[in-house]
């Protein structure tokens, strides 16, 4: 059998953060943690409505504690900040 790395297959990128990001609900991935993230384009709620085209997903490298942001924030990555719409 042939196994395939699927965070690479659906576009998951790692690298180390450069600032705490947390979570609404309170969980946070600390500075200076290995984590999984990519760039996720978003879709309109249901009134129609989204702040920015694009915003970034991150990921502990356990594959818990997804936090969503419009902000580029990894070590050896340009700072990048989606505009807003």
């Amino acid at each position: 059998m042939i196994y395939l790395n699927v965070e690479k297959i659906r576009g998951w990128k790692e690298g180390i953060l450069t600032k705490t990001l947390t979570s609404v609900g309170g969980s946070a991935l600390q500075k200076g943690e290995k984590v999984r993230y990519r760039r996720y384009k978003t879709v309109k709620d249901s009134e129609g409505f989204r702040s920015t085209e694009y915003e970034w997903h991150y990921l502990n490298l356990e594959n818990r504690n997804l936090i969503r942001t419009t902000e580029l924030t990894i070590d050896g990555e340009e700072y990048r900040r989606e505009p807003r719409l």
